[in-house]
């Protein structure tokens, strides 16, 4: 049938006069309606007062659709309208109305570009038999070298992975820490999901930090995968990784800008869209990533958007019926694998926590509307139909972009040879650094070609030192050997002139380097949709070796029995522990007192107390002299391989609780120190003695009191166990004077050393000082040569312990 524009104008004009037509009619039948009803009330503004008192959660059926579409994580118009189909709980919305035409953090946070066309590099028959992968770094980009800068996470993120699976287009992925090449991540994720089929391949970038790493290529091939590099600027050949990448920063910009949160917040809205986008399959897929893994679709009933505002109920009891019971936090997601329990940014004490109980309010009502972010404004815009003042725009959220480089700023120098250059490296000294496994500059030997490439040789050490030299003649380079290989090639061939690329990054804090360092042992918590929800993860006795050479490094946990560690794990499991004891974390007598086996502690901080009065300790309680020096008691709660509660208890002699006592005492022992303890068992080693312990009981106790009087205030503990041995109730501002060395105490370790020194030199046990040091004693024992170390912990080193 031939279209007829005439027709079609005169059908136009037909509907529009039926639909004027219709309009004043209704608009008749309301003012008849209204004849009746006093003049007050016909020109009453109902529709303003109405808007003002609806709450957001009233919402139309556009309001509801542009909300789901935010919980989602701004999806386009083909996702949004068919994840009713494979996700349970999303809502099916009839009318196919652009959403995002209407959506105004779309149009301000996604771009698009052409599609490289119908091709594809798929050619897996079954899950993870070819991947795609590519690593992304989150910052700015400009030529600007001043605004060049990384977007760092809450907990230091600076990087992520994309891992696509061919087959079922799942995308997996972790944030990072270091901008090393995640090794360990791979290796597990190898290891979990690595299929044992023929015809395994994985496409890296040749261009990106994973294929220009010689490790990461072994570990594939380790694995059985076949590595296909992309060829130059033909980024659709890794497509499914690369779409990937440009679909999660433009949600994580969507996300974040909607929300009206900072870049901080980048991870936590990345693995929140990791799980949306399993969920929902792509446009030439009957079911969906997460489907076709488990076999089920995804739930999402309880789903809501991220970074809306959640009230949480706080554990424990309620403190008093008057008093509200929720803290105020953001939603950052929910933990893998579950729609109960949530991760949230507790906004009063700045950290990331996780809850069950709680209730969610994404229409932010306890904010003014001025405060509110643009998800909330753009909700309320379309239940009232009336526009909005523009929100001024967040350009940090905006600049948010994902790059393959690692740098987010990178220098490009050009390096002059001369003639009578005979250094292969051009006086550049290369290390390798050990966290990104990367080659940086160590120094720049002076008076070499590469001290000129500034002005001075000064001014080359401030800008290069330090720095990643990352391509030599615009040849990538990862290791030490590439650069050295390189710079060999450019001597060889008498090049006049090199042009080098560096990277100047900061100095990692110490905060920083054990977050990376963690980073490269640890896998993410964050698991992939595929992982069970029953899986336990199980720790042998080897790991526990393993785990306890990392944190002591220098002592050799190989040779502990079976025996002691069952028994250690044992004493840490044992029900003699109460779930309520092991959830405290730390002991304190405070937290003690309201669980059900305080009378143990109480009977641990007696037996404590009845030892100190039996030796001494201190004398009767007396008024405080006038600038009398007073410590306090501090109370150490442990639990004993049997069971038993014990309590410790020793004085705060610390230089911030008593700096004047560190001004007028004299503190020096040598004793106590660890290199004397560690020469002592050096010469008991060099003469192959064997070395025998003993512990001194309440060895500073049997010393002799201070030279600087001090005195100890009365506390809790004193005063119960004090009324329950003499019945008396002691007035609290009385103190005790301290008659002997208490733990502690900052002259403690001097009184002992004297204490026990004098013992020693007694014509009965006729010990000698040696040379080494005055606590370090030798002595020939029938006619055996023995050795002696004196601290707290008694050591006697002998050739021939038959003798004694």
């Amino acid at each position: 049938m031939l279209h007829d524009p005439a027709l079609a104008a005169e059908c136009d004009d037909l509907e529009h006069s039926l639909t004027i037509d219709a309009r004043n009619a209704l608009n008749r039948t309301l003012a008849a309606d209204l004849a009746d009803k006093p003049p007050e009330f016909r020109d009453f503004p109902f529709h303003k007062y109405i808007t003002h008192a609806t709450s957001v959660m009233a919402i139309r059926a556009t309001a509801e659709r542009l909300l789901w579409h935010q919980r989602l994580g701004h999806p386009s118009d083909h996702y949004f309208y068919h994840a009713h189909e494979h996700i349970t709980g999303v809502p099916r919305f009839r009318h196919f109305d652009p959403i995002l035409e209407q959506c105004p953090t779309c149009i301000r946070a996604k771009q698009t570009k052409e599609s490289a066309g119908t091709h594809s590099t798929r050619t897996a028959t079954q899950p993870f038999q070819g991947l795609s992968i590519d690593f992304s770094f989150a910052g700015v980009r400009s030529k600007d070298v001043e605004r060049k800068k990384d977007f760092t996470g809450l907990n230091g993120e600076t990087c992520w992975i994309l891992v696509t699976d061919h087959f079922t287009r799942a995308v997996f992925g972790d944030t990072r820490v270091s901008k090393a090449s995640p090794m360990e991540w791979l290796r597990s994720f190898l290891r979990q999901h690595s299929p044992q089929c023929p015809g395994k391949y994985v496409y890296l970038d040749q261009g990106g930090e994973l294929y220009a790493n010689p490790a990461v290529r072994a570990l594939f091939e380790q694995f059985g995968y076949a590595v296909r590099p992309t060829g130059a600027d033909a980024s659709n050949q890794n497509g499914p990784v690369e779409r990937a990448h440009l679909t999660v920063a433009n949600a994580l910009r969507a996300m974040l800008l909607g929300a009206g949160l900072d870049p901080r917040f980048w991870p936590y809205a990345f693995h929140h869209f990791l799980r949306i986008t399993n969920a929902t399959p792509s446009r030439d897929q009957v079911k969906s990533p997460f489907e076709l893994l488990r076999g089920d679709t995804e739930n999402f009933t309880g789903f809501r958007s991220f970074g809306c505002r959640v009230w949480v109920r706080p554990p424990g009891r309620r403190r008093s019926k008057l008093l509200p019971n929720a803290r105020k936090g953001i939603f950052l997601g929910f933990l893998p694998n579950t729609t109960k329990n949530i991760l949230w940014y507790d906004v009063d004490t700045g950290q990331v926590k996780i809850a069950k109980h709680a209730r969610f309010d994404e229409g932010l009502n306890d904010l003014p509307f001025g405060a509110l972010p643009p998800n909330v404004q753009h909700l309320q815009r379309v239940q009232s139909g009336e526009p909005f003042p523009a929100e001024v725009d967040d350009a940090t959220v905006d600049e948010f972009t994902a790059f393959v480089n690692p740098f987010s700023h990178t220098l490009l120098e050009s390096l002059t040879v001369p003639a009578s250059n005979r250094s292969p490296t051009f006086g550049f000294d290369l290390l390798t650094d050990e966290l990104n496994n990367r080659v940086f500059v160590a120094a720049i030997k002076p008076g070499s070609p590469a001290s000129r490439i500034r002005s001075s040789s000064k001014a080359t050490n401030n800008a290069l030192r330090g720095a990643y030299l990352v391509a030599i003649n615009n040849v990538l380079v990862f290791t030490k050997e590439q650069a050295l290989l390189e710079f060999r090639k450019a001597f060889d061939s008498k090049s006049p002139s090199l042009s080098l690329t560096f990277a100047p990054e900061k100095r990692l804090t110490m905060a920083e380097l054990r977050r990376a360092l963690a980073d490269h042992r640890e896998p993410s918590i964050f698991t992939d949709p595929a992982m069970p929800d029953e899986e336990t993860p199980v720790l042998t006795l080897d790991a526990i070796r393993s785990i306890c050479s990392l944190r002591f490094p220098d002592t050799d946990f190989s040779s502990v029995p079976v025996e002691d560690i069952a028994a250690a794990i044992h004493a840490v499991t044992s029900t003699a522990v109460t779930p309520a004891e092991q959830a405290l974390g730390f002991f304190t007598r405070r937290k003690l007192q309201r669980l059900s086996t305080w009378p143990d502690w109480q009977r641990g901080e007696f037996k404590q107390l009845d030892r100190m009065h039996d030796l001494g300790m201190f004398g009767a309680p007396v008024a405080p002299p006038p600038g009398a020096i007073i410590l306090r008691l501090h109370w150490q709660y442990q639990i004993k391989r049997s069971g038993e509660r014990r309590s410790r208890s020793c004085c705060d002699g610390s230089l911030r609780a008593a700096p004047l006592l560190h001004q007028v005492a004299s503190t020096y022992s040598s004793c106590v120190e660890q290199p004397i303890q560690r020469m002592f068992f050096a010469l008991a080693a060099a003469h192959d003695m064997r070395v025998y312990g003993g512990d001194a009981t309440d060895a500073f106790a049997h010393s002799p009191p201070p030279e600087t009087p001090t005195f100890i205030m009365i506390d809790d503990a004193y005063a119960e166990w004090y009324k329950a041995c003499f019945g008396v109730t002691l007035d609290r501002n009385m103190v005790l004077p301290v008659l002997h060395a208490l733990q502690g105490h900052p002259e403690s370790g001097r009184l002992w050393e004297t204490y026990i020194n004098k013992i020693l030199s007694l014509p009965e046990l006729s010990f000698r000082s040696t040379t080494h040091d005055r606590t370090i004693y030798s002595d020939v024992f029938e006619g055996e040569p023995i050795r002696f170390g004196a601290t707290t912990k008694l050591f006697q080193g002998m050739q021939n312990p038959s003798s004694n």
